[in-house]
C-alpha cells in the first residue's frame, strides 16, 4: 500500500515537472486521434536569415504536426536565433513555400527554445526577443527529447 502512494506521489511530480516547465499536458500524449496516438516532435533548427528557405523549413514541418494536432517543441541553435528577435522571422521569406513562423509561434501545442549561449554569443538577450520564447540550453531539449512518442527532426 505505501509503495503505490509513493508511487502516485512521484508519477503526480513527473506531471507536474512536465507541465510546468515544459507547459505540455502530459495526459495529451495519451490521449487518441482519429485511433492514432498523440506524438511529440523536438525539431533542432540551426539555420537563421543567410538562408531563409532553410531558416524556415523546421516551422513549416512543425505547422504540419501542429494541423495533426501533434504537440511540438523547436530548439534554435546557431544561426537560427536569430529568428527569436522581434521583427526578423516576419521578414524571412523562404523560396517556394509560405512562412509558417507566426502560425507554429502562436500555436498553444508549440514551445519554442532559445539555445542561450548560442544567442548571448550573437549579443541576442531575452529583452529584444519574442514574449513566448523561452531561453534554455540543451538539457532541456534532452527533456522534450524524451517525452513519450517523439521524433527528433534536425534542420
Amino acid at each position: 500500500m505505501q509503495h503505490s502512494i509513493i508511487c502516485s506521489e512521484l508519477l503526480c511530480l513527473v506531471e507536474f515537472y512536465i507541465d510546468r516547465i515544459l507547459n505540455f499536458n502530459y495526459y495529451i500524449f495519451k490521449r487518441k486521434l482519429l485511433g492514432r496516438l498523440l506524438m511529440h516532435f523536438a525539431i533542432s533548427a540551426s539555420w537563421g536569415p543567410t538562408d531563409p528557405t532553410r531558416a524556415m523549413l523546421p516551422f513549416i514541418f512543425a505547422a504540419s504536426a501542429l494541423q495533426a494536432n501533434d504537440t511540438i517543441t523547436i530548439m534554435l541553435f546557431h544561426d537560427a536565433v536569430h529568428l527569436a528577435s522581434k521583427g526578423v522571422a516576419k521578414n524571412i521569406l523562404p523560396v517556394g513555400p509560405p512562412p509558417r513562423f507566426e502560425e507554429v509561434y502562436n500555436h498553444i501545442n508549440a514551445k519554442i527554445i532559445v539555445c542561450k549561449p548560442c544567442a548571448e554569443v550573437r549579443n541576442i538577450f531575452k529583452e529584444s526577443c519574442l514574449e513566448k520564447i523561452v531561453f534554455a540550453g540543451m538539457n532541456d531539449f534532452h527533456i522534450a527529447s524524451s517525452l513519450p512518442d517523439t521524433r527528433i527532426i534536425t534542420y
